[in-house]
């Protein structure tokens, strides 16, 4: 299981976008970290807050590797975590991060365990 919000601050945006005010700002990196779990369960994923600004704990971001139009309505973006990096981290919770450095939208999944020799490819779909 996992649950996915787009923040409050990617709302406004897409609303000031749809006037003119500003042009929509690109995803640009994939944060991850350690605080998408219930307390004391790395199992079990929290619902993120749509006012969130952040991540509950950080730990790394990596920039967007490629983001495709997968239909009319979906923009897939893919993210690789390196061999070697994040060694024996137990992520649960990522965010796409936009080219002002704002979180726009957050995930939280079960416990992903990185392993030194494990690369990671991370596919996120973005549905408008």
């Amino acid at each position: 299981m996992s649950y996915q919000v787009t923040t409050l601050q990617a709302r406004k945006d897409m609303a000031k976008a749809r006037i003119g005010q500003i042009a929509l700002p690109r995803i640009t990196h994939i944060a991850f970290g350690t605080g998408g779990h219930a307390p004391g369960d790395v199992l079990t994923p929290v619902k993120p807050s749509e006012t969130a600004t952040a991540l509950e704990q950080e730990v790394a971001r990596y920039p967007i590797a490629s983001a495709t139009l997968i239909n009319d309505t979906t923009v897939q973006y893919k993210v690789v975590i390196p061999k070697g990096t994040l060694n024996g981290v137990v992520l649960t919770e990522q965010a796409l991060i936009d080219q002002n450095g704002k979180v726009v939208a957050i995930k939280t999944f079960g416990a992903k365990k990185k392993e030194p020799e494990d690369e990671f490819t991370f596919t996120w779909d973005e549905d408008f």
